[in-house]
């Protein structure tokens, strides 16, 4: 069973000169610092934010659409099945033609790439043209993302116009006319989910007045249709957790009372108050959410996560509007500025499980093992699998090799079964990685420090995740060791 999510090919994009990078269930980045890992994860993070600030359109075509398209291109094709609709009898359908879902659906796409993804770039990467994100040898940024049924490239030049393509297994959509329709206008999806029938009443059709207001619903069912049918995959929840989230959660309360009031989507506060990237504000937006007393589908896990790894209890005092967290161990209270770095670190993982996160959320998480003791990190891969197991999917950048190894050990741990996982590993028997739900990357310098290629890392059932990237340097280290000791030898 492929457990694809999507397949992203990046070139020239920041420090990545070339690479692929299938987004599974469990996402692994690996690589050396500012070789672009981050870049691509807060790419992905911004395909997926661009798709989910997609409106959904109201009668107002304008404020659908700014700037780039003009209301006129889609009322013309509106009308033309509208005219069609009109002279329908009873019992009698019209098939929107291909031509027109196909004009529709490329001016969607359009108003994608050149309004949505690209603010999101410029808000999550903190720039104020897209060109500062391209590589210094390249001339452009190019991004395909696959699906199964669809894929998207866009480029974005240095010095010429930017261009998107599309291949889009395009729907269908027929339009009936009967009688007593419910609410004057129905709809219904094809067993597939492909396809979609709109039912119109035709007592309203009839009626001047209730016409007018019955083709605005008509209009705003086939775009939101459309839009739902070429970027339905994006719409995953999705959150960003950053490398520097332990500073940032000492001061927290601080900063969303401050900057988060005075959002604008640009990234900066109404005020220009402070220069922070997108990424940080959402982070701390998600803080916003969060209810002492409204418990997410996961808080038991991350109950039992911060019970095993720091012995206490992340705490929520909601006085006012702003949510303050602190460290409760044994009954005394510590504020997160005192806390242990460990305590920080994992503060806003067990937090938004706790409260925020959404069953089926994608979790972009930078050094997940940032400041914890090797033995930590095994109980953090341990929690980490049971997040895939129940539905979470989490791309992660990693320097430790202590975290891929483990996690590495419950692919290999999938191959026992049930009986013998739970009888020679006391491994409650649904602990382990399925090998279809895992991916993992290095990223290499292959350009002479112009720039790096990501290339896949074998994943088997029998030998688990690679670990070449970090052997290498265990190899240097134990040829140094050899040298010295010889050294010391000779010397006695």
């Amino acid at each position: 069973m492929d457990s694809n999510l999507f397949q992203l090919e990046i070139v020239g994009f920041g420090p990545v000169l070339k690479g692929s990078i299938n987004v599974k269930p469990l996402t692994i980045l690996i690589g050396p610092n500012n070789s672009g890992k981050s870049y691509s994860a807060k790419l992905i993070y911004s395909l997926l934010k661009a798709s989910t600030e997609f409106p959904r359109v109201s009668q107002f075509f304008d404020k659908f659409f700014p700037n780039n398209i003009t209301p006129d291109t889609f009322i013309t094709q509106f009308r033309k099945i509208e005219e069609n609709v009109t002279t329908l009898k009873i019992g009698e359908d019209f098939l929107v033609p291909s031509s027109i879902i196909i004009t529709i659906t490329h001016k969607v796409i359009d108003n994608y790439f050149n309004n949505n993804f690209k603010k999101e770039l410029r808000r999550i990467f903190d720039v104020d043209k897209i060109s500062s994100l391209i590589n210094n040898t390249q001339n452009s940024i190019e991004i395909r993302t696959i699906f199964t049924d669809n894929e998207f490239k866009c480029v974005f030049k240095r010095y010429e116009f930017d261009s998107s393509e599309s291949l889009i297994n395009y729907s269908s959509i027929i339009i009936r006319v009967e009688k007593n329709v419910i609410g004057e206008i129905e709809t219904k999806h094809e067993r597939d989910g492909k396809n979609l029938s709109i039912i119109l009443d035709q007592g309203a059709i009839n009626i001047k007045n209730k016409r007018k207001e019955l083709y605005e619903l008509l209009r705003i069912k086939i775009l939101n249709y459309i839009i739902d049918q070429t970027f339905g995959r994006f719409e995953i929840p999705h959150y960003y957790i950053p490398s520097g989230r332990s500073g940032i959660i000492e001061v927290q309360d601080k900063l969303i009372s401050s900057i988060i009031r005075n959002l604008s989507y640009n990234g900066r506060t109404k005020f220009d108050m402070v220069n922070i990237s997108g990424i940080i504000l959402d982070y701390l937006a998600n803080f916003t959410q969060i209810k002492s007393h409204k418990k997410a589908k996961y808080y038991k896990l991350a109950k039992n996560f911060e019970d095993e790894i720091i012995n206490g209890e992340i705490a929520i005092s909601n006085i006012g509007n702003i949510p303050e967290l602190y460290f409760n161990q044994n009954n005394m209270r510590i504020s997160l500025s005192r806390a242990s770095s460990t305590v920080n670190q994992l503060a806003p993982i067990i937090v938004l499980l706790k409260y925020v996160v959404k069953q089926n959320s994608l979790i972009i998480i930078e050094e997940p093992e940032a400041h914890l003791h090797p033995k930590n990190q095994i109980i953090l891969a341990k929690y980490i699998v049971q997040m895939i197991n129940q539905g979470i999917k989490i791309i992660l950048t990693t320097h430790s090799e202590f975290l891929l190894n483990q996690l590495s050990n419950y692919l290999l741990i999938g191959n026992l079964s049930e009986q013998k996982r739970v009888k020679i590993l006391n491994n409650k028997g649904d602990l382990f990685l399925r090998i279809e739900d895992v991916s993992a990357y290095v990223f290499k310098d292959k350009n002479q420090n112009h720039g790096f290629f990501i290339e896949e890392l074998p994943v088997s059932k029998t030998e688990g995740i690679s670990d070449e990237d970090f052997l290498k340097v265990v190899d240097i280290l134990y040829d140094e060791n050899l040298k010295i000791n010889r050294e010391l030898e000779g010397e006695n």
